[in-house]
């Protein structure tokens, strides 16, 4: 009874030491991050948002539910966003990064826990752990506070995991619950863990029908059910969301065989930087064509590997390899490209998760180099050291990287080639800074990779207007026009440049031209009947402005101006009765 009450002991303090260099070393290395500022990488959409700069209400607690920022529905997300911001004040970057830092130990936390709990390996448990947390691939998450929402979303996914295996451990109903409940909170962060049903599936069949009692076929599907109902609504609402928001990439512009081929090189491209993490970028351009022999070879490699893992698990009864794998691959599904967000190719973050999966493969073939004595204790520790401390240095050079939005994307354009996202991410920056030179050398260089990318042209437009460089808006604009992307855009806003610069009759044709595109567009009918207004052409004025009356009739700008009109052609009574409607309107 005292040997046991011992063993015991030294379990608990092994645990906690364990946990508590698990909490040490992600620290030292992403520390520094807290130093640092936002980034203009959508940093900038979610922070200067009203419903999180404004911190916490009841009225934003509602509306975090019911309100889709950068094209995404994340209520949780939202809401830890409006915590930190009423916690160290909206433009507080180090409260924000220190959150993620808390976040991303919490998750390496959980993973150790997880592994212990499938593994009975603390030591190696341990070691996969400070793995998962320091390794290159994660700083992209962990540095990037936007991304705040893959952080929460793993955080709840492996929660959920722990109470799950916690519940068929003890058979515990407030476990399976609290589990299906964080798995909810998960999927409201980020709806990349949808997968997370097949895993459990996997999991109940591969590591605890040989541990459970009760264990059938029957009891694990319904088990996985509520999981599944859950995953497949919230699932189905993200798409509807982006689907709206278009930025589901039309099947015309990047066709399924595109995909699943640029999917095939991603799985390769993960596992080359999961061993090398090298090259490492915030964003990779994505390339429309591949040598085929490169194709042919990435298959058959994923078909060796596969059969491979597959060996194992029948004939040598090891789980982890297969295991490993197939959560490596069903985690990565909903980020693989095959239903395609933004023209991105692959990214670090979508690895936060995936990674893991590979990791119960190192575990296992450890596990091997030790049962096989293959290397002695000293070695093995030696090895262990070296690998942790190659790539948490390379983490935390990857880290200084996220310094602030140059270094960010300069990074970017020195390790990947035709980057058009950094070229117009340092436009932008540069512009900001008053650099035109540096600004109109990068707008350059993107739209010669990639002329047809709108948001270049509307964003350097809103720095350009912000800044009273007209002349600059009229050129960049006629530049959208050349490229055909949002041609009515550019017509409407150099009609607007023009309005306001007093060149009425150029302003009118500007403007006509968005008209031939779209007849209906308020603004242009607008800005053509304050145009004939003002070179007294009153006739012509009322044609396009009553064309709008019966739909914007308590818009009081335009009742002033109809107002203006009738009193210079000398109507007084139809003067006053649109200037009622004004004062009406104010």
């Amino acid at each position: 009874m005292i040997k046991n009450t011992t063993q015991a002991s030294i379990h608990v303090h092994a645990t906690w030491l364990h946990i508590l260099i698990i909490i040490l070393v992600p620290a030292l290395v992403f520390a520094k991050l807290v130093h640092y500022n936002f980034v203009s990488y959508d940093d900038n959409i979610y922070l200067q948002n009203p419903l999180i700069s404004g911190g916490i209400s009841i009225s934003s607690i509602l509306h975090s539910f019911t309100t889709v920022i950068n094209d995404n529905w994340s209520p949780v997300t939202i809401l830890s966003l409006i915590f930190d911001s009423q916690t160290y004040g909206p433009n507080s970057a180090y409260g924000f990064h220190l959150t993620n830092i808390l976040i991303h130990i919490s998750n390496s936390i959980l993973v150790y826990t997880l592994l212990r709990q499938l593994s009975n390996a603390p030591a190696l448990s341990l070691f996969v752990a400070l793995l998962f947390a320091i390794h290159p691939l994660q700083v992209e998450t962990v540095a990037w506070v936007s991304e705040r929402k893959g952080l929460l979303a793993g955080f709840f996914c492996l929660s959920s995991m722990v109470l799950y295996l916690e519940y068929r451990a003890k058979n515990i109903r407030l476990f399976y619950i609290s589990s299906l409940l964080l798995f909810a909170f998960g999927l409201m962060a980020k709806a990349v863990i949808v997968p997370l049903p097949i895993i459990l599936l996997l999991m109940e069949w591969m590591y605890l029908r040989r541990k459970i009692e009760a264990f059938t076929t029957k009891n694990i599907i319904l088990h996985a059910l509520p999981y599944l109902a859950i995953s497949l609504a919230i699932g189905v609402i993200t798409i509807v969301v982006q689907n709206k928001s278009g930025v589901l990439s039309n099947t015309s512009i990047l066709p399924v065989s595109t995909r699943i081929l640029n999917a095939l090189v991603s799985i390769k491209t993960y596992l080359t930087q999961t061993i090398y993490p090298t090259g490492l970028s915030v964003f990779y351009p994505y390339l429309k064509s591949y040598p085929l022999y490169l194709l042919f070879i990435y298959f058959i490699g994923f078909i060796v590997i596969t059969g491979v893992a597959i060996y194992l698990y029948v004939n040598k009864k090891l789980v982890a390899p297969l295991f490993g794998w197939l959560w490596f691959l069903f985690m990565l599904l909903p980020v693989l490209g095959i239903i395609q967000t933004g023209s991105h190719a692959h990214a670090d973050r979508y690895m936060y998760l995936p990674i893991i999966g590979l990791f119960f493969i190192i575990l296992e073939f450890i596990k091997y180099i030790q049962h096989k004595k293959i290397l002695g204790a000293t070695t093995l520790k030696i090895m262990y050291g070296t690998i942790l401390l190659l790539y948490g240095g390379t983490a935390w050079v990857q880290a200084g990287v996220w310094k602030d939005t140059e270094s960010l994307f300069l990074h970017a354009n020195k390790v990947t080639k035709n980057n058009y996202i950094a070229d117009s991410s340092l436009a932008l920056y540069y512009l900001g800074k008053h650099e035109n030179t540096k600004a109109w050398e990068y707008y350059q260089l993107a739209r010669k990779v990639e002329p047809k990318y709108a948001t270049l042209y509307t964003a350097i437009t809103y720095e350009l207007l912000k800044q009273n460089k007209y002349s600059a808006v009229v050129l960049v604009n006629r530049q959208m026009i050349q490229a055909g992307v949002r041609v009515e855009d550019g017509y409407r806003i150099i009609g607007q440049v023009l309005l306001n610069a007093k060149k009425y009759k150029k302003s009118i044709s500007s403007f006509q031209q968005a008209l031939d595109l779209n007849p209906e567009d308020y603004y242009c009918l607008y800005g053509i009947g304050y145009a004939y207004y003002k070179i007294q052409k009153y006739d012509l004025a009322l044609s396009y402005l009553h064309r709008i009356e019966t739909t914007q009739y308590k818009e009081t700008k335009l009742m002033q101006l109809f107002g203006d009109i009738y009193m210079r052609k000398g109507n007084n009574k139809l003067a006053n009765y649109y200037y009622s409607l004004r004062d009406k309107n104010k």
